[in-house]
C-alpha cells in the first residue's frame, strides 16, 4: 500500500512538474514570436512608410 502511495505520489509530482514546464514552453515560445515580430515591424516600419510615400505621390 504505502508503495503504491509513493508512486502514485510521483506520478503527481512529475505531472504538475511537466505542467509547469509545458507552461514556461509556451510562454518562452511566446516571448520569442513577439520578438521577432517586434523586430520584422521595425524594420519594416520604414519602408512601409517609404512605401506609402511613394505610393501618395
Amino acid at each position: 500500500m504505502t508503495e503504491k502511495d509513493s508512486v502514485q505520489g510521483r506520478l503527481q509530482k512529475s505531472r504538475s512538474s511537466s505542467l509547469r514546464w509545458t507552461l514556461v514552453t509556451i510562454l518562452m515560445i511566446a516571448l520569442v514570436l513577439l520578438i521577432v515580430l517586434y523586430g520584422t515591424l521595425s524594420l519594416l516600419l520604414p519602408f512601409l512608410i517609404l512605401f506609402s510615400g511613394v505610393i501618395d505621390h
